[in-house]
């Protein structure tokens, strides 16, 4: 780069390179910062797309986008119409803030098309991007402490997604900032805030918006949830949250997990003298009457481990009776949706959780309150939405 900066012959300098992790992002942020003449920074491939849609942020000379889906020159390359409606590429300037939604994977996420159509329609001066961080702690911390640190990249929170919203906990513990009561209960959270003197603080918008998807999905209040029997499949993040949201309105909850000893360490988490919780095993659900099930993992997601796959265990047989609480969104026709239909039970989708929980962070993020209808025609959306008045 000073090679090129210092060629009379070079009138505008470029390096392009293949992004490690989001750290790599930065070092470009840091070039064109330091620019002597124009330039072009950019960083290919599955972490880089945040160089390429921050790019005017900095003062980058250009950068590259694909005419269609697909015919990109480059790994990584979003298309125009993503760049330009998606990301509002045109609306981004130095004063930009930055969010995102760190997990591994999020290229699933509706996130960018909810939280961006937002922004577009109370003009505000923010864009929301996937930020993937590897599933490691030390990935995780590594990337999140050189984003928030940074002097001009304006990062000012994110969504969590799996697997580290017990990770986000930790660090802003680590960091001095601020837990709130649902996290510190769950032990997991899904939103980070950065104020403006960078104070951090972290929050769980999954179990107030499980419960009210739940609730508003069966046609009942809180209270009509006591004496049912709730399963929760799963162990991670979203099932502590939605567990500790339906105990606290007397439902009985069985954890079934593919490794028992995280379920185990879940309900000791939450196990009080209050509350019914317990561990099951497949083949002890016979004993039970399951009213709800929740699945809390990632069985049925496109980017997953097991996309044709149900997580019911083989020994549960869903009835006509049962409410059937998917939290997977992508795709929203999930083989658990599937079945659950089949069968003739009530189906709450996961895009239901999603926006509820979208729709808190966006009013932490910008103070506004985002409609939920707004956010439901967003996630469908591809294009620039309509303004409305929010």
């Amino acid at each position: 780069v000073a090679q090129m900066i210092e060629c009379d012959q070079c009138a505008i300098a470029k390096v392009v390179w293949r992004a490690r992790s989001l750290r790599d992002n930065l070092e470009a942020f840091d070039l064109l910062s330091s620019r002597a003449k124009p330039m072009i920074a950019l960083c290919m491939g599955e972490f880089g797309l945040m160089s390429r849609v921050l790019a005017p942020k900095f003062g980058g000379f250009l950068t590259f986008a694909a005419v269609e889906q697909g015919g990109g020159t480059a790994p990584g390359q979003p298309t125009v119409t993503e760049l330009r409606t998606t990301y509002r590429f045109d609306a981004i300037d130095q004063d930009t803030q930055v969010y995102g939604v760190v997990g591994w994977p999020v290229d699933h996420s509706k996130g960018p098309e909810v939280h961006n159509a937002g922004f577009d329609a109370i003009d505000f001066n923010g864009v929301y991007l996937p930020l993937p961080i590897m599933p490691e702690w030390e990935q995780f911390k590594a990337s999140m402490v050189a984003m928030i640190d940074h002097p001009k990249l304006d990062f000012r929170g994110c969504s969590v997604t799996l697997p580290h919203k017990e990770n986000l906990l930790r660090l802003v513990r680590e960091c001095g900032g601020t837990v709130d009561e649902h996290a510190e209960r769950i032990g997991a959270a899904n939103t980070l805030v950065i104020d403006d003197e960078g104070k951090l603080s972290c929050v769980n918008t999954d179990a107030p918006a499980a419960l009210e998807a739940l609730c508003d999905g069966m046609s009942v209040d809180g209270s009509e949830l006591s004496g049912r029997t709730i399963l929760i499949l799963g162990a991670g993040g979203v099932a502590r949250a939605v567990a500790s949201g339906v105990l606290d309105y007397g439902a009985q909850v069985l954890i079934h997990n593919r490794t028992p000893d995280r379920a185990n360490t879940l309900a000791d988490d939450l196990r009080s003298n209050e509350f019914d919780i317990r561990v099951v095993s497949a083949s002890e659900l016979k004993q039970f009457t399951v009213d709800v099930i929740i699945n809390c993992t990632s069985v049925g997601m496109d980017s997953g481990p097991a996309p044709e796959e149900s997580p019911v265990p083989e020994h549960l047989d869903i009835t006509p009776d049962m409410t059937i609480f998917e939290t997977v969104y992508a795709p929203i026709d999930t083989p658990l949706v599937r079945e659950a239909r089949s069968c003739g039970a009530t189906v709450i989708t996961g895009d239901e959780l999603f926006l509820r929980q979208a729709k808190r962070q966006f009013q932490m993020w910008t103070g506004v309150n985002l409609p939920l209808a707004f956010a439901k025609d967003a996630a469908k959306a591809r294009g620039k939405l309509t303004p409305v008045h929010i």
